[in-house]
Protein backbone atom coordinates (compact mmCIF):
# COMPACT_ATOMS: atom_id res chain seq x y z
CA UNK A 1 0.00 0.00 0.00
CA UNK A 2 1.14 3.18 -0.52
CA UNK A 3 0.43 4.89 2.29
CA UNK A 4 3.64 2.73 4.09
CA UNK A 5 6.30 4.40 1.92
CA UNK A 6 8.66 5.96 3.92
CA UNK A 7 9.07 9.13 1.80
CA UNK A 8 12.66 10.82 1.77
CA UNK A 9 13.70 13.35 4.03
CA UNK A 10 13.85 15.84 0.86
CA UNK A 11 10.04 14.81 0.42
CA UNK A 12 8.99 15.02 4.08
CA UNK A 13 6.50 17.61 5.06
CA UNK A 14 8.15 20.01 6.99
CA UNK A 15 5.71 19.50 10.01
CA UNK A 16 3.20 17.47 10.58
CA UNK A 17 -0.50 17.99 9.08
CA UNK A 18 -2.84 20.02 11.77
CA UNK A 19 -6.31 19.34 12.47
CA UNK A 20 -9.14 21.67 12.02
CA UNK A 21 -8.77 24.02 9.03
CA UNK A 22 -6.36 24.03 6.68
CA UNK A 23 -3.55 26.15 7.77
CA UNK A 24 -0.15 26.95 6.60
CA UNK A 25 3.11 25.58 8.81
CA UNK A 26 4.63 27.97 10.44
CA UNK A 27 7.92 26.05 8.93
CA UNK A 28 6.44 27.77 5.55
CA UNK A 29 7.56 30.83 4.65
CA UNK A 30 5.06 33.64 5.04
CA UNK A 31 3.63 34.59 1.94
CA UNK A 32 1.98 37.86 1.87
CA UNK A 33 -1.46 37.65 0.58
CA UNK A 34 -1.10 41.33 -0.80
CA UNK A 35 0.82 40.03 -3.91
CA UNK A 36 -0.93 39.60 -7.12
CA UNK A 37 -2.04 35.69 -6.91
CA UNK A 38 0.64 34.30 -9.70
CA UNK A 39 3.81 35.97 -7.94
CA UNK A 40 2.20 34.39 -5.03
CA UNK A 41 1.31 31.27 -5.97
CA UNK A 42 4.85 31.37 -7.95
CA UNK A 43 6.56 31.76 -4.46
CA UNK A 44 4.59 29.37 -2.75
CA UNK A 45 5.65 26.58 -5.62
CA UNK A 46 9.00 27.18 -4.64
CA UNK A 47 8.92 27.56 -0.92
CA UNK A 48 6.24 24.59 0.33
CA UNK A 49 8.21 21.62 -1.92
CA UNK A 50 6.01 21.73 -5.05
CA UNK A 51 9.48 22.40 -7.12
CA UNK A 52 11.43 19.58 -5.12
CA UNK A 53 9.75 17.38 -7.15
CA UNK A 54 7.96 19.01 -10.22
CA UNK A 55 11.47 20.94 -11.24
CA UNK A 56 11.44 25.02 -11.26
CA UNK A 57 8.57 26.11 -12.55
CA UNK A 58 7.05 23.12 -12.61
CA UNK A 59 9.26 22.35 -15.86
CA UNK A 60 9.46 18.59 -14.91
CA UNK A 61 12.35 16.00 -15.12
CA UNK A 62 12.81 15.01 -11.23
CA UNK A 63 13.34 11.61 -11.43
CA UNK A 64 10.94 9.16 -9.71
CA UNK A 65 12.16 5.52 -9.81
CA UNK A 66 10.00 2.39 -10.77
CA UNK A 67 7.25 5.13 -11.53
CA UNK A 68 5.74 4.44 -15.02
CA UNK A 69 6.26 7.49 -16.49
CA UNK A 70 10.36 7.74 -15.37
CA UNK A 71 10.06 10.98 -14.28
CA UNK A 72 7.68 12.93 -11.72
CA UNK A 73 4.72 15.02 -13.97
CA UNK A 74 6.06 18.32 -15.22
CA UNK A 75 3.21 20.94 -14.65
CA UNK A 76 5.09 23.67 -17.17
CA UNK A 77 1.86 22.74 -19.52
CA UNK A 78 -0.97 23.45 -17.63
CA UNK A 79 -3.06 25.29 -19.36
CA UNK A 80 -2.64 22.71 -22.70
CA UNK A 81 -3.94 19.66 -20.00
CA UNK A 82 -6.99 22.15 -19.46
CA UNK A 83 -7.57 22.35 -22.82
CA UNK A 84 -7.05 26.21 -22.49
CA UNK A 85 -5.51 27.30 -25.88
CA UNK A 86 -6.15 31.08 -26.37
CA UNK A 87 -4.09 32.83 -24.49
CA UNK A 88 -7.39 35.05 -23.47
CA UNK A 89 -9.07 32.39 -22.07
CA UNK A 90 -5.89 31.54 -19.55
CA UNK A 91 -6.18 35.01 -18.14
CA UNK A 92 -9.89 34.51 -17.92
CA UNK A 93 -8.88 31.58 -15.78
CA UNK A 94 -6.41 33.08 -13.93
CA UNK A 95 -8.40 36.10 -13.56
CA UNK A 96 -11.44 33.51 -11.38
CA UNK A 97 -8.08 32.09 -9.72
CA UNK A 98 -7.27 35.59 -8.24
CA UNK A 99 -11.20 36.30 -7.07
CA UNK A 100 -11.23 32.54 -5.68
CA UNK A 101 -14.82 31.76 -7.27
CA UNK A 102 -13.90 30.08 -10.57
CA UNK A 103 -16.48 27.35 -10.37
CA UNK A 104 -19.26 29.39 -10.03
CA UNK A 105 -18.08 32.16 -12.61
CA UNK A 106 -17.05 29.90 -15.57
CA UNK A 107 -20.34 29.32 -16.57
CA UNK A 108 -20.65 33.08 -17.56
CA UNK A 109 -16.97 33.11 -18.09
CA UNK A 110 -17.87 32.95 -21.81
CA UNK A 111 -15.31 30.45 -22.35
CA UNK A 112 -15.43 27.77 -24.69
CA UNK A 113 -15.19 24.35 -22.79
CA UNK A 114 -15.82 25.80 -19.43
CA UNK A 115 -17.44 22.51 -18.15
CA UNK A 116 -13.92 20.41 -18.68
CA UNK A 117 -12.09 23.49 -17.57
CA UNK A 118 -14.11 23.26 -14.35
CA UNK A 119 -14.14 19.65 -14.01
CA UNK A 120 -9.82 19.66 -14.99
CA UNK A 121 -9.66 22.58 -12.09
CA UNK A 122 -11.47 20.05 -9.43
CA UNK A 123 -9.75 17.31 -10.67
CA UNK A 124 -6.27 19.26 -10.14
CA UNK A 125 -7.77 20.51 -6.65
CA UNK A 126 -8.27 17.14 -5.44
CA UNK A 127 -5.25 15.61 -6.46
CA UNK A 128 -3.21 18.42 -4.65
CA UNK A 129 -5.51 18.46 -1.54
CA UNK A 130 -5.78 14.34 -1.47
CA UNK A 131 -2.69 12.92 -2.85
CA UNK A 132 -1.69 10.22 -5.13
CA UNK A 133 -0.16 7.18 -5.17
CA UNK A 134 2.51 6.64 -7.79
CA UNK A 135 2.00 3.52 -10.30
CA UNK A 136 4.53 1.06 -9.96
CA UNK A 137 6.46 -0.08 -13.27
CA UNK A 138 7.77 -3.26 -11.92
CA UNK A 139 5.56 -5.24 -8.91
CA UNK A 140 8.24 -6.06 -7.39
CA UNK A 141 10.62 -3.11 -7.22
CA UNK A 142 10.56 -0.21 -4.75
CA UNK A 143 8.07 2.22 -3.94
CA UNK A 144 7.58 5.43 -6.56
CA UNK A 145 7.51 8.48 -4.83
CA UNK A 146 3.66 9.48 -4.36
CA UNK A 147 1.99 13.12 -4.59
CA UNK A 148 1.54 13.38 -1.03
CA UNK A 149 -1.68 15.60 0.17
CA UNK A 150 -1.51 18.81 1.14
CA UNK A 151 -5.50 19.71 2.29
CA UNK A 152 -3.58 20.11 6.15
CA UNK A 153 -0.80 22.18 4.68
CA UNK A 154 -2.44 24.76 1.95
CA UNK A 155 -5.37 26.95 1.98
CA UNK A 156 -8.03 26.85 -0.78
CA UNK A 157 -6.53 30.41 -1.93
CA UNK A 158 -2.89 28.65 -1.91
CA UNK A 159 -3.87 26.09 -4.17
CA UNK A 160 -5.93 28.43 -6.60
CA UNK A 161 -2.95 30.79 -6.95
CA UNK A 162 -0.20 27.71 -7.14
CA UNK A 163 -2.71 26.79 -10.50
CA UNK A 164 -2.61 30.47 -11.06
CA UNK A 165 1.03 30.49 -11.63
CA UNK A 166 1.35 27.42 -13.20
CA UNK A 167 -1.12 28.43 -15.70
CA UNK A 168 0.65 32.01 -16.27
CA UNK A 169 3.72 29.79 -17.27
CA UNK A 170 1.59 29.41 -20.82
CA UNK A 171 1.23 32.98 -21.26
Amino acid sequence: MWASVELPAWARPLSAPTAGPPERSSAFPTTPSGLPNVERGRRLFHTVGCAVCHGIDGAGGVRNPNYVRDTIPALDRLAERMLLFEKADVQTVIEGLARHDLPDTLPQSGLPRWPVVRAQYESLRNLIWNGNPAGKRDPRGPEPIPMPAWKDRLSSEDVDDILAFLLSRSL
